[in-house]
């Protein structure tokens, strides 16, 4: 009886052995809604939803960045193996005496993987930083893209995850969202996704004139009348505020300044347009607006008693909103920008040197000095400007104020400035941002703009 309560325990043991071992070997992982990974005995296989298979694997890893690493063994032969044995008895213990064995490695990312399968059309967007030639690298910063099947775009994650099925007609990232398009009813739709989450914020069938956020936006109705949504609220305004080019910040009045239409002014929510003889050069922030004021000369004739040709001095100042003036520009040439970033600031150029640029804030203070040297600044973030050596001779006093300045007028990290900034790109996420020399982080900021991490 003992015996046979052995044998009866043995074939129980091996049943469920061999059971849950079959379980482990037939493993399905799904790696995103339209891929899977089947394991067994034999290998490891990548099922596309379309029933299209990839090669089969010996070894595969899936990594959590997106990259799956693969392994192929390839057995060798008699020969190979009696040859490697001799020569590893011969110099054992010397250099030179390891051979690579014949496995088969690759290392490929999962959008990379499912073209292959034909579950994409293609596996990359340009705002995929890091890629080159359709190929991810393992540096990539930017969390979101889109991929393509047959027209129809969907918005994913870097690691592989699917944000949206494949609905829209068009894909755009900028600086602010997500925008893509879909028909509806046979009318185009226009949705917006948030930049970070892929979350969609709002939809309309109307077309987009400005927009800046999901809390303030302007479009255009199929009826030709315009909507501003202005800090969440959504009102008809005046035709004129097409050509409104930024929202006022901590102040009540809106600037309109259209070279082409020579539309110009100074008008209330409600499409009132206020009195005033200048010309709006900005937006109002905190209650502070530059503007030009345009002066004649007394009507004079000449030796003939004809009347010369008038002359118009234009002066540049700031006035508040009573349009009293609260400083005059004196050293200011133009604004290379037509909006107070939200510190108050923005890119003037000097009246001393025309190719050379400057940053004052709202009150007219000086926060990046000019030079007597030619210059260039850009904004590539809300504070963050990047200064570039304009001159015709460069030299090291020419090229020292080069780099990236944020809005204390501070430099960032001169010391460890062994790269060209021109090389840099700036990646923004949700709570920091990068600037990145050939996709390696060189910078990590926050996002006002103060250093976190130099490499």
């Amino acid at each position: 009886m003992k015996n046979y309560f052995s044998l009866v325990f043995l074939l129980l043991s091996f049943f469920f052995g061999n059971a849950q071992k079959s379980l482990v070997a037939n493993e399905i992982k799904i790696i995103n809604h339209y891929l899977s990974l089947e394991k067994s005995e034999t290998g490891s296989v990548f099922k596309g939803k379309n029933g299209n298979e990839s090669t089969r694997y010996d070894y595969v890893q899936i990594n959590g960045d997106g990259f799956i690493e693969t392994t192929i063994i390839v057995p060798l032969s008699d020969e190979e193996m009696e040859r490697r044995r001799i020569n590893n008895q011969q110099n054992s213990g010397k250099c030179g005496s390891y051979y690579p064995s014949n496995d088969i490695h690759e290392t490929f990312h999962v959008f990379e993987l499912m073209q292959n399968l034909k579950l994409i059309d293609f596996s990359f967007d340009p705002t995929f930083e890091g890629m080159e030639n359709g190929r991810f690298y393992k540096d990539i910063v930017n969390e979101f893209g889109c991929v393509s099947q047959e027209g129809k775009f969907a918005l994913v994650r870097y690691t592989g995850e699917f944000v949206t099925d494949f609905k829209y007609d068009s894909a755009l990232n900028d600086a602010n969202s997500w925008r893509m398009t879909y028909t509806k009813k046979k009318k185009k739709m226009t949705v917006f996704l948030d930049k970070f989450s892929g979350k969609e914020l709002f939809e309309t069938k109307d077309s987009i004139v400005h927009y800046w956020n999901a809390e303030n936006f302007l479009v255009k109705n199929t009826r030709g009348k315009y909507y501003l949504t202005y800090k969440g609220k959504r009102q008809k305004v005046n035709n004129v505020f097409r050509f409104l080019k930024a929202l006022p910040i901590e102040s009540s009045l809106f600037t309109i300044n259209d070279f082409q239409s020579k539309e110009s002014g100074f008008y209330t929510l409600n499409g009132k347009k206020v009195a005033c003889d200048f010309i709006p050069y900005s937006n109002f922030y905190k209650g502070h607006c530059i503007v030009v004021e345009e002066q004649k000369d007394s009507p004079e004739k000449n030796y003939y008693g004809e009347l010369k040709p008038e002359r118009i001095h234009r002066i540049l100042k700031i006035v508040n909103e009573n349009f009293e003036t609260l400083k005059i520009l004196s050293d200011v040439d133009y604004l290379s920008g037509n909006s107070f970033n939200r510190y108050g600031q923005l890119i003037v150029t000097s009246k001393r040197a025309s190719s050379n640029h400057f940053v004052i804030d709202y009150t007219g203070n000086v926060v990046i000095p000019s030079s007597i040297h030619d210059n260039r600044l850009k904004e590539i973030y809300d504070g963050l400007y990047e200064l570039t050596d304009y001159a015709f001779r460069k030299s090291t006093e020419t090229q020292v104020m080069e780099g990236y300045y944020n809005q204390t007028g501070e430099k960032l990290a001169p010391e460890r400035a062994t790269y060209h900034h021109s090389n840099l790109k700036l990646v923004s996420k949700k709570d920091v941002n990068y600037l990145t020399y050939y996709e390696q982080k060189v910078f990590t900021l926050d996002k006002e703009n103060k250093v976190i991490e130099v490499r």
